[in-house]
């Protein structure tokens, strides 16, 4: 917090060039679509400082192999 304001300290990811895709039996059609909601990312040595009200999104992790599959999920309000 800098005076009355807050921010946050948050790790970066970075895309990988695996694609989800590529392991699910679905229609060609859906492949680019499935990736762009759901990239496979690892956490990379990058931090950011950003002010709290330009958190508009919640990412929810699932691991998979070696790395992360993140999904965005926009955040209407919060609470503790």
């Amino acid at each position: 917090m800098l005076g009355d304001v807050q921010y946050s300290f948050i790790q970066k990811y970075r895309r990988n060039a695996l694609k989800i895709s590529n392991h699910l039996d679905i229609p060609d059609e859906l492949k680019e679509t499935v990736d762009s909601l759901y990239p496979i990312c690892s956490l990379s040595d990058e931090f950011i400082i950003i002010h709290i009200s330009e958190i508009l999104t919640k990412c929810i992790s699932v691991a998979f192999q070696q790395y992360q599959c993140i999904s965005e999920r926009r955040i209407n309000y919060e609470h503790d």
